[in-house]
């Protein structure tokens, strides 16, 4: 084995069991980061929340994980840990992550009688079961398996060697999957590595862009240059299909960790999937998929990449222009940040339909008002391939913030117009960098430096 196992999951999981056992199994060194929290602190943990509290040992946790031996070894690590996406990213490197899932009736079971003290006052059960719902997200996020942690030891080691030495998948499994991506368009280099990353030993299973046509994104270059700056051993590579569903089956089939979804799947991939969060819910599209515990689970981050670019722009009235899923997204990120939104759009149904949804307003481009306009997006396809524009060169006004979606060409008709009239303006290369960042997060549990996005899509 040539890298850390860390085993993650709520108290009364086994980690502490399974990961003795394991360095008894490999030979490898052990480490359970509880016990040098304590050393660290030369107290128990029960003394540490009573006289210096969480947040003195969430520090010294942290502290001991980046001191960790980056060596081969076994980890067994904290049921809170995974909350600091710091600490997620220095467990991930050169590592598999292993989460061992464990119900909140087992874990309330084996955990009874423990002299750690309560983090809400509840009692055990309450606890187990409110603190494994909050954190449940993130460990998904920072894990690259998972186990049930209701087995017994030996099984649960049984089946962390096989992953390690195996692989997660059949022969049977590999062979399907394999028949999709021989099949699919992609350069021969890129073939050949990907079919060589199916249910491969040791590894953290790869991701892919989703779409139709998809051969243009930008993400798998993106996303090895962030496995490379991270140390994740994983690959990103293209599906692109004619139905979402046969790529969303040889996902589950190939054991894949994710997939970033694109035109014209995000509708369409939500009836595929076991769980969708509040955001994609509202926005009514999918954008990130997180396979986990043999459950898929859906978000949207555009609309994370809208909100965050336009989080310090001054103004309290925006308009946005389009009706489609960029603009929902615009909508919901505008909305979040208090913004007054209006909808103009030439088809006034789906403008109208869209503006009653958000409970926002709905203008006619014919009735835009400019003066009274402090922000502008334009989430139409309009600018793109540098042609065309939302608006007239005579409605834009300096006291404008520009934002356009469309990123090819980086500066659109709208943004060359916009500059000359003094707005503040900004690409849609800032939509791509900000939802990536967030995707990456949604996937990883890493929160990736923004600056490092942008280097990587600019060269």
């Amino acid at each position: 084995m040539n890298k850390r196992i860390i085993l993650t999951g709520f108290r009364g999981s086994g980690k502490t069991t399974v990961g003795e056992m394991l360095s008894e199994r490999t030979g490898l060194p052990f480490y359970d980061t509880d016990e040098m929290v304590e050393a660290e602190c030369r107290m128990p943990i029960p003394e540490i929340f009573s006289k210096e509290g969480e947040d003195a040992f969430r520090r010294a946790e942290s502290k001991v994980i980046r001191e960790l031996n980056l060596e081969p070894c076994i980890v067994s690590t904290g049921g809170g840990l995974i909350l600091n996406p710091e600490n997620v990213m220095n467990l991930r490197r050169d590592s598999l992550v292993f989460l061992l899932n464990v119900s909140p009736e087992l874990a309330g079971m084996r955990i009874s009688g423990s002299e750690r003290p309560s983090l809400t006052g509840k009692s055990v059960g309450e606890e187990a079961a409110g603190l494994i719902s909050r954190r449940m997200p993130y460990y998904r996020m920072a894990s690259d398996f998972c186990i049930d942690a209701g087995l017994a030891p030996e099984e649960i080691c049984d089946r962390i060697g096989g992953i390690m030495n195996y692989g997660p998948c059949t022969v049977e499994e590999r062979t399907k999957a394999a028949g999709f991506f021989k099949n699919s368009p992609m350069s021969e280099e890129m073939r050949e590595r990907t079919l060589s990353r199916i249910g491969l030993a040791g590894a953290v299973p790869f991701c892919a862009i989703a779409g139709n046509p998809c051969l243009h994104s930008k993400s798998p270059q993106l996303y090895s240059a962030l496995f490379a700056r991270y140390g994740i051993d994983s690959h990103y590579t293209y599906m692109q299909a004619d139905d979402i569903r046969t790529i969303v089956e040889v996902m589950k089939t190939a054991g894949m960790k994710g997939l970033s979804v694109t035109i014209p799947f995000k509708e369409d991939v939500m009836e595929c999937l076991d769980e969708t969060d509040i955001h994609s819910q509202r926005i009514g599209a999918v954008n990130t998929v997180l396979n986990s515990c043999g459950r898929l689970y859906g978000t949207n981050t555009d609309w994370i990449g809208i909100r965050e670019p336009l989080r310090a722009s001054e103004g309290n009235t925006a308009v946005v222009f389009g009706a489609g899923g960029a603009a929902r997204a615009a909508v919901y990120a505008l909305m979040d940040l208090g913004k007054e939104v209006t909808v103009i759009n030439r088809t006034a149904g789906r403008g109208l339909a869209l503006a009653e949804h958000f409970g926002c307003s709905f203008s006619s481009p014919e009735d835009f008002r400019p003066e009274e306009t402090e922000i502008v997006v334009n989430a139409t396809s309009l600018g793109m391939g540098g042609k065309g524009s939302p608006m007239a060169e005579d409605q834009l006004r300096y006291h404008m913030t520009v934002f356009d979606l469309v990123y090819t060409p980086p500066e659109t008709p709208l943004l060359k117009m916009a500059k000359k009239a003094g707005c503040k303006c900004i690409p849609g290369t800032e939509m791509f960098i900000y939802q990536a960042a967030e995707q990456f997060r949604q996937l990883f549990g890493i929160i990736p430096d923004t600056g490092e996005i942008r280097e990587v899509i600019q060269r």
